[in-house]
Order: structure tokens, then sequence, then C-alpha cells
């Protein structure tokens, strides 16, 4: 098992990256009146081990992962008074580890007030195993209008998450863990894809609380269109702050965006498409029909380097001083984005486009604006978490990027 790499985000700059380019930071008309965070990142570096196995029968492990080995260490965190943020992979990295083997690293982000003593009373994390699948769908190769792609099942994510939010458990994300299981050739034939293993990371109260929450989840078309050429570059489209202004100007909170893997495309030759994302809002349950923000919201565009060598690839850019600096504001990460959008920036270099969501409590008194201008259209209340194919939309363009700053190589 590898080593764990843990550091204060107060270190600020990791030796050897530079902070990557991003859009402006929110400016706060008057000093924020509530605690600031301090912030604690966790590397994990998580082996994947690839089997030959035969796709023809059910249920043999293709791909392994000893993420699971790391769980305990994670959780101990939790007992220094920290919050496990998120737990994601860490994008576009990965080296190799001997033959069939690739080691790539996750993050592990925690947060907690300035000042918090550590307590023996707060929170236990709980990681359930959940297996998704993806239904092919197909047109005619030469058709312009038939769609064809994917849509994922994520129907045993979702009753885990009734499930334990039901007994008092609180949704900390989900993640792809890299675990891949054959489904056999009957189910190939039929278009359903193999089983992918899902981690979904609960926070669990050390003591009884009477507090439970509710979750409300939406799914929200990512979409893309390809400019075609010598390198064809990839560019996203996704109102993402009006989608998150929508909720939390509703008292909501969000939690997770996953992106299911689900997509779809006009046709053959469209260079235009769309992927599918999971949003995860919470809400205490006593408070459900209370529509008074409780959040406000920030998004920052973060663009992501990474460089190609013999032996896999490696990341250039730290995104750790833009968490800090927010952290010392009072902002907590919700979580880290992944798009599509990346494209070739030099000679083995690659280009990212990443989606950083931030959250912090609205302090009685705080003039500073609202994270999206404008009433809030109504929501419908909460249902049951569904696993519906997702609707076509058509989203808005992001903000245009102020002049990157020089990242070194």
């Amino acid at each position: 098992m590898g080593a764990i790499k843990s550091r204060p985000a107060e270190a600020g700059q990791v030796k050897s990256k530079a902070t990557g380019a991003h859009t402006p930071l929110p400016e706060d008309v008057q000093p924020y009146q509530g605690s600031p965070l301090e912030c604690l990142l966790v590397t994990i570096p998580v082996n994947m081990s690839s089997h030959f196995v035969s796709g023809v029968s059910a249920g043999r492990t293709a791909v392994t992962s000893n993420v699971d080995a790391y769980y305990p260490t994670i959780a101990g965190y939790l007992q220094q008074g920290y919050s496990l943020n998120t737990f994601y992979r860490v994008p576009g990295s990965s080296s190799m580890a001997g033959f069939g083997q690739a080691q790539i690293p996750f993050e592990a982000l925690y947060s907690r007030p300035v000042g918090r003593p550590a307590s023996q009373d707060g929170s236990r994390l709980l990681v359930e195993k959940s297996t998704m699948h993806l239904q092919h769908f197909r047109g005619g190769i030469l058709s312009t209008s038939t769609p064809l792609g994917t849509v994922a099942d994520t129907s045993d994510i979702m009753n885990k998450i009734i499930h334990h939010s039901s007994m008092g458990g609180r949704l900390i994300c989900v993640e792809i863990n890299g675990q891949v299981v054959t489904q056999g050739m009957s189910a190939a034939m039929s278009g359903i894809s193999e089983g992918i293993g899902v981690d979904v990371l609960f926070e669990i109260p050390n003591q009884p609380t009477p507090a439970k929450y509710l979750y409300h989840v939406i799914n929200v078309p990512i979409g893309i269109t390809v400019k075609m050429g010598l390198s064809p570059r990839p560019t996203v489209h996704c109102d993402w702050l009006g989608t998150l202004a929508l909720y939390l100007n509703q008292g909501w909170k969000l939690v997770e965006i996953f992106l299911d893997q689900s997509q779809q495309r006009a046709g053959g030759f469209s260079t235009a498409g769309s992927m599918n994302s999971v949003w995860f809002f919470e809400k205490e349950s006593s408070k459900v029909q209370d529509p008074t923000p409780i959040y406000q919201g920030a998004v920052i565009e973060y663009i992501h380097r990474v460089s190609m060598g013999f032996t896999g690839t490696s990341v250039k850019t730290d995104w750790s001083p833009v968490i800090v600096e927010m952290g010392r504001r009072g902002w907590e990460l919700s979580c880290i984005q992944e798009t599509p959008e990346a494209y070739q920036s030099g000679f083995g270099k690659i280009e990212m486009k990443l989606i950083m969501f931030f959250q912090r409590k609205i302090i009685a008194g705080d003039v500073a604006p609202p994270p999206y201008p404008g009433p809030s259209p109504a929501i419908n209340p909460p249902g049951q978490c569904s696993a519906t194919p997702y609707p076509p939309g058509q989203p808005s363009e992001t903000p245009p990027y102020s002049e990157k700053p020089d990242v070194p190589s």
C-alpha cells in the first residue's frame, strides 16, 4: 500500500506546482462575520489492477481497486474535529505501477472552523458499495437526427441514500472507485455495460440526534460542442451558477455533483452532444417547507494542467491556494467537478476545465449579494430519488476567463 500524503492547506503551494488559472474569487463588501475555515488535503495513492477474465460469464472482476484499505485512515481525521467535505479522483493523473497495474491519486478534503478542538462526539465514516450499469442506445451511423449514447441505472445508489438518510446519516459524496465487474454475454448483447463500482460515503453521528436530512436529486445536462481542426477542442455549456443559486435560494445546500456517465449525441457525425450531471441537495427534514436561504454560493472555473510522460501523467498545478483563500473567508468547498473540456496546450501538455463549488452560511446582517440575481422560480417539493434518463436542456454559456497568469512547466 502506498504512502498517504497529508498537508495543511495553509502551507500554500506545493513545491514545483503553480496555482492554476481561474476566474476571479468573489469579493466581500465587508469582512465575513462567520468563522474562517482551516483546510486539510490528504492524497491517497489508489492502485488499480486489471485482470484477464472472459466477458462471457457474469460476476468476474476485471479491474480491482485497493481504495478500501485507506478508508480507516480517512475516517480518523473526523475524530480531530474535521468534516470530510468531499473525496474524489484527481482528474487526468495516473502512473504505471507494473504490468496491468496503475496508481491513481484520490484526494480527501477536510475543513473545520479555526480553533475547534478535537472531539470524540463527532461522527464516523460509513462507505456503502454500489454498482452502476450503463444502457447503450444507438441510432443509424449515418443519421444526423437519431440520438445515440448511454443512460445510467443509478437506482441502487439512490436507494442507499434514502435508507441511510432515514436513519440519520448525511451524504458526503458519490465516487467511482475503479472496480469493474463483467455482466455476461447476454447483457452485453442487450447493450448493458459491465458493472461500474461506486462508493457512496456517509457521515454517521456518534451520538443520537433528532435532526434528519432529506435529499433532492436533479439531473442537469452539460452541453458539449467540439470545434474541429488539427487539434479538436471541446467546449462545455452549463448554467452552473444559476442552477446552484436556484436551490440555495430555497434553503437547500449542495452536497455533491456526480457524472453518471450518461451521454448522448445527435448522430454519427455530430459535433455536439451532452452528458449528464446528478446534483444532490440537502435540507433538514424539519425545514423542508421553509424556503429561507441558509447558504450563499460561489462558482469558480479552474484550469487544471497535466503533463504526459512515458510512465503516465503528472499534475502541474495546485488548487489548494484557491481553497485556502476561500476558506479564510468562510467558504467551504462542496465539490470539484471535472468537465469534458480538455485540450492539448503544447507537446505532452493537457489543460482541463474544472468547476469548483463553494458555499458558506449566511450571517445575520451580512450584506454580501446573493449568488444569482433576481427572484428564484418555485421548486417542486422533493420526492423519491430517481434514476430516470436526463431531460434535454438549453444550458447557457458560462462567463469568460480573465487573462490567464503564466504557469511554469
